[in-house]
């Protein structure tokens, strides 16, 4: 698992490979320990996380083969631990 840079920003790609038909923001937490909900929430209401290029619901069921993007923390993380 990658570890995140807390000052440089985040970008990172998930496939979908198990766990589908969950919702969106817990497969990213389940995913990525380091991400709280709230962050996830928060990237999810400003439209950096993509699902297959879509701007998705925290709601949205994954499916086996979405290709999320996660992006844009640019400072997000390091505000949120402080």
């Amino acid at each position: 698992q990658e570890n995140l840079d807390l000052k440089e920003g985040f970008a990172k790609e998930l496939i979908v490979e198990n766990n589908d038909n969950i919702r969106l923001d817990s497969y990213i937490a389940n995913e990525n320990s380091d991400l709280s909900r709230a962050v996830i929430q928060k990237l999810l209401e400003d439209g950096n996380i993509l699902v297959n290029d879509v701007i998705k619901k925290s709601s949205y069921k994954v499916k086996k083969g979405d290709v999320i993007k996660i992006d844009g923390f640019d400072g997000l993380l390091v505000n949120s631990i402080i």
